[in-house]
């Protein structure tokens, strides 16, 4: 065996330098910091959708009662497994607000939880019952609130 044999030539190298190893690197950890903000923004929303959902899913047995002039039940009433006026489940921590005698008025609200991004922030829908509608409340930053669903409507 001559030493020339000895020392490898570049058609005996296979595989990936340590320089290119960490570039692929690099170009994986932008990609990242670029694509992990936009996807936990896709979940907060999608949270924010489910307590939505629950809020809506609570209105027509509200509305049932509102309407038959029934003046005091809870959310074991609408349909929730907890009785009284507040109740929690994986997306909200539910509030009850019976409807005025008078005027019909009342309300359904979700603190929210679950994405640190949406965590405390409130979603609410008043039933104005002269008009007998619902309006969607909250105070969520614009980017996460629902479209249709007015800010601060204290």
């Amino acid at each position: 065996m001559s030493p020339q044999d000895a020392i490898p030539t570049r058609a005996h190298l296979i595989g990936f330098s340590l320089v290119e190893l960490m570039i692929v690197l690099v170009i994986i950890a932008v990609l990242a910091s670029i694509a992990i903000p936009g996807f936990q923004d896709q979940v907060a929303r999608s949270h924010v959708m489910g307590g939505l959902s629950e809020l809506r899913a609570l209105t027509t047995a509200y509305e049932d009662f509102s309407l038959r002039g029934v003046e005091t039940f809870d959310l074991n009433d609408l349909g929730l497994e907890e009785s009284g006026t507040t109740a929690a489940t994986t997306r909200c921590e539910l509030s009850l607000a019976v409807p005025d005698p008078e005027t019909g008025d009342g309300s359904l609200s979700c603190l929210l939880q679950g994405s640190p991004r949406i965590n405390g922030f409130e979603l609410r829908l008043n039933r104005e019952g002269s008009q007998g509608r619902w309006v969607c409340y909250s105070d969520l930053p614009e980017r996460f609130r629902p479209t249709g669903c007015l800010s601060n409507g204290n």
